[in-house]
């Protein structure tokens, strides 16, 4: 073993993973030809992906780049305690993808390009075959799904203390024709909000799922009442892509004021701009049970609002005029949607009338208004606006058997 094998990064364990990779690249290297873009055939040697824009028609392009959290985390826990040695890393290549992606065609970019980052703390996760393999599959599904190539990746070794991987996914989006480009700036009073449903939990809020599931005696094996499955099983129910979606709207010319993924902060992300609109939530989209379950397991409300998508995974602001019109798109691409509400000028906040609460932007939390809400809430699934006993101490004894 040499000097830097000692340190901790074995390039001899890595190299299996990074062949898998390869050939994921070659896989998924025609994908993107849909739309006009095309991928080198030496990227299997090359430093850096290596593609061209064919197509004459003008285009922009657009880059994001989102990080996974720690569902992956949910995802290892449940590969170890599972005696059938289930992975679940298909699903969680997905999730990688779609977490940019579904910020990327917000701006109204079709996906093209996918590079991803793998930074884990210890060479021997990737000796693993058979999860680098399940991992593989997942990014080659979703790649041929929305038109994307993988032709590039990272697989670091970062010795820390934490106890699993970080990934992370960046999505290079194409804009054409340039009349496709969505920008925030086009939302005003009056628009329609429709809400388009999610999968469950999607990206955001796993670092709660499991400091709840601490709590419980059996952790993320814990079962959800009436749904047949474990807490961390339904938890890692793979993202829903957006891109189908976006595409119809798009070639249909509906006029898309604005687009904001149901990630980080939950509803109050509605909020995000810095403009003086108040968005109004007159109704909501069946919720998760997954949701409903952290309600029960003392999560308050509020909490649950601003750090979940509480089943909603995407937000549409359309003219008034065109709601119909995006509805029934909507419903003929596949997708759960429905008016939820409106935007009216007034303080820049949410309000969610079925619980009757009012929520402030994510970096307004210190300013956070409350409210009596008790006597405003219209749907008895959200208590009213009424808090819960607190979490047990992180402490409680718990068991795997």
């Amino acid at each position: 073993m040499n000097s830097y094998a000692k340190a901790g990064v074995d390039y001899t364990k890595i190299a299996g993973f990074k062949k898998i990779m390869r050939d994921l690249a070659r896989k998924t290297a025609h994908f993107p030809q849909r739309r006009g873009v095309f991928v080198s055939g030496a990227i299997t040697h090359a430093h850096g992906a290596i593609y061209e824009y064919r197509d004459k028609t003008p285009c922009l392009f657009v880059q994001t780049i989102e990080g996974l959290g720690k569902k992956n985390w949910i995802a290892e826990r449940m590969y170890c305690f599972r005696a059938d040695g289930k992975t679940y890393h298909r699903g969680i290549a997905i999730d990688i993808a779609l977490a940019a992606v579904n910020d990327c065609i917000a701006h109204g970019a079709m996906p093209v390009i996918l590079t991803d980052k793998i930074a884990s703390p210890s060479s021997a996760w990737f000796t693993d075959l058979s999860r680098a393999r399940d991992l593989a599959f997942g990014f080659e599904e979703i790649c041929r799904m929305v038109g994307m190539a993988i032709p590039q990746g990272e697989s670091a070794v970062i010795q820390d203390d934490y106890e699993y991987p970080i990934f992370s996914g960046c999505v290079t989006g194409i804009v054409t024709p340039l009349t496709n480009l969505i920008t925030r700036d086009r939302i005003e009073a009056g628009d329609a909000i429709i809400g388009v449903a999610s999968s469950g939990l999607h990206a955001n809020g796993s670092s709660l799922i499991l400091d709840v599931a601490a709590t419980l005696k059996h952790d993320i094996l814990t079962p959800i009442p009436r749904i047949g499955k474990s807490l961390g099983e339904e938890a890692l129910t793979p993202t829903l892509s957006y891109v189908r979606l976006v595409e119809a709207l798009l070639e249909n010319r509906v006029p898309l004021h604005g687009i904001i993924p149901g990630t980080g902060g939950g509803l109050s992300k509605l909020a995000i701009h810095d403009v003086p609109y108040t968005y109004v939530v007159e109704r909501s989209l069946s919720v998760p049970k997954i949701f409903l379950f952290m309600r029960s397991c003392g999560v308050p409300l509020r909490d649950c609002l601003t750090t979940f998508n509480w089943g909603i995974g995407y937000y549409l602001f359309v003219p008034k005029n065109n709601v119909e019109q995006t509805l029934v798109i909507g419903a003929s691409a596949g997708y759960k949607l429905m008016q939820i509400g409106f935007v009216e000028r007034g303080e820049r906040q949410v309000i969610f009338e079925p619980a009757g609460e009012i929520l402030m932007p994510p970096e307004s939390v210190t300013e956070e208004k409350f409210r009596d809400s008790r006597a405003t809430g219209k749907d008895p699934m959200f208590g009213y606006g009424s808090t819960t006993p607190p979490l047990p101490p992180s402490s409680t004894q718990k068991t795997f058997e």
